[in-house]
């Protein structure tokens, strides 16, 4: 595998993965927040522009779509995105990809695969919340998530 280092992980493959666990709400006459520019950047910990640069070169790759809706709590119809049958396919490889990818802790420097983060942790945590602390160089922050410092 290549080292924490050489790897680059995109906004792109963190949304295409976000949006993945709400690939259920695609025929819904409404949508969960967490599929809205906000919503995205509030999980991911992004600046909402980053955001609305990497939707845009989804949708422009055919990867995501938008549509004006109802949000479920909301009063406003915003504007929620959803994974393409082709996005759908590219989720699942990004995720695949992500959970074998061989990340450095910042804490002390270990290696460990990103599925296997939770299982140091000695707790339960999806993929999706790992993701807003992996930097793009590979080099996970775990500290907010409870790794205690070595």
């Amino acid at each position: 595998m290549a080292s924490p280092g050489r790897v680059r992980v995109t906004m792109n493959q963190k949304i295409l993965v976000h949006l993945l666990d709400y690939a259920w709400t695609a025929d819904r006459q409404d949508a969960p927040s967490a599929t809205t520019q906000l919503g995205i950047a509030t999980t991911m910990r992004a600046r909402r522009s980053h955001v609305t640069l990497s939707l845009a070169a989804l949708r422009e790759r055919g990867l995501v779509e938008d549509r004006t809706t109802r949000i479920v709590g909301g009063r406003r119809r915003k504007k929620a995105y959803a994974l393409t049958p082709l996005g759908y396919q590219r989720a699942r490889e990004a995720r695949a990809f992500l959970e074998s990818l061989r990340v450095q802790l910042l804490d002390d420097g270990a290696e460990i695969a990103l599925s296997r983060v939770p299982e140091r942790l000695g707790r339960a945590l999806d993929l999706t919340e790992l993701l807003p602390w992996l930097r793009p160089d590979g080099i996970l922050d775990a500290r907010p998530l409870g790794i205690p410092s070595s």
